[in-house]
């Protein structure tokens, strides 16, 4: 895929997501999860007020490109298992985080105060930093060997009510490239709200992505419109697919269709 560089000063991606999913390491629990952070302090100070919380895990997802049209459930979720499959190591500013199960190990970047992002790029050398980490405590405790199946890379953007938008009919002038009904019918009714996804094929069969519309309250009661990108595919060393190019075929498809969708108006406004 042909590189593009888009670039916002103040763009609305309030979280980015980068996960590698891999054969499952039957012998690796919690306990061997928090020996691994308890050596991490050693060598990344950063991370030394990082509070540890134990959560379900996350379903392991194929994308499957086999033939037509996916239609699983979108995004993460849940198996009713222990709540201790999942171990999150969240640093004390809470703008990064490890997420590691037996399956899946996934760094989160999350925006908690204004300023700029950190570029895609240093986030992933940072997700490459700590997974090969992990790697190496995985062989020196003989737990397994990572084996990863997929990637996957997510940008979740937050777009608040009272900046481009005041009322749901301003939505098609922020992101014509989605369909968003705009029509009142015979007067007896009025558009209200919506939510809405949509799925696109990479080229040569090297992922799909998705992308999730939703009008949103946040914790805060803000209304919001969220858009959510999602990204993933195949990890197959055997036939040329890697975990770091996966990721980046990602990456390039999520900033190129998001800039593919958006207004001029929306991107004077995130300042490109």
């Amino acid at each position: 895929m042909e590189q593009q560089q888009v670039q916002f000063k103040n763009p609305p991606v309030v979280e980015t997501v980068i996960s590698a999913q891999f054969a499952p390491l039957d012998n690796l629990n919690v306990a061997h999860i928090g020996i691994f952070w308890h050596e991490m302090l050693s060598i990344l100070p950063e991370w030394g007020d990082a509070s540890l919380v134990e959560a379900q895990r996350i379903e392991d997802v194929i994308e499957e490109l086999s033939e037509g049209p996916s239609f699983q459930t979108l995004g993460v979720t849940v198996k009713e298992t222990p709540p201790d499959m999942r171990l999150q190591i969240k640093r004390s500013d809470e703008e990064r985080m490890m997420q590691i199960q037996n399956t899946r190990f996934v760094y989160n970047w999350r925006r908690r105060t204004a300023g700029e992002y950190p570029s895609f790029a240093a986030t992933f050398s940072e997700f490459s930093k700590y997974y090969s980490m992990f790697g190496q405590h995985l062989s020196k405790r003989k737990l397994g060997e990572l084996q990863p199946n997929q990637w996957e890379v997510t940008y979740v953007n937050h777009i608040p009510k009272g900046t481009l938008w005041d009322k749901v009919d301003d939505w098609a002038t922020i992101l014509p490239g989605l369909f968003t009904p705009t029509g009142h019918g015979s007067g007896e009714v009025a558009f209200e709200t919506m939510s809405g996804g949509w799925k696109y094929r990479l080229d040569k069969d090297r992922g799909r992505l998705h992308v999730v519309l939703q009008h949103a309250l946040t914790q805060e009661k803000d209304e919001i419109l969220s858009l959510r990108f999602i990204a993933r595919g195949p990890v197959d060393v055997t036939q040329g697919c890697k975990l770091e190019s996966g990721v980046e075929i990602g990456h390039q498809a999520i900033i190129q269709t998001f800039d593919s969708i958006v207004s001029d108006e929306a991107r004077q406004f995130w300042n490109t």
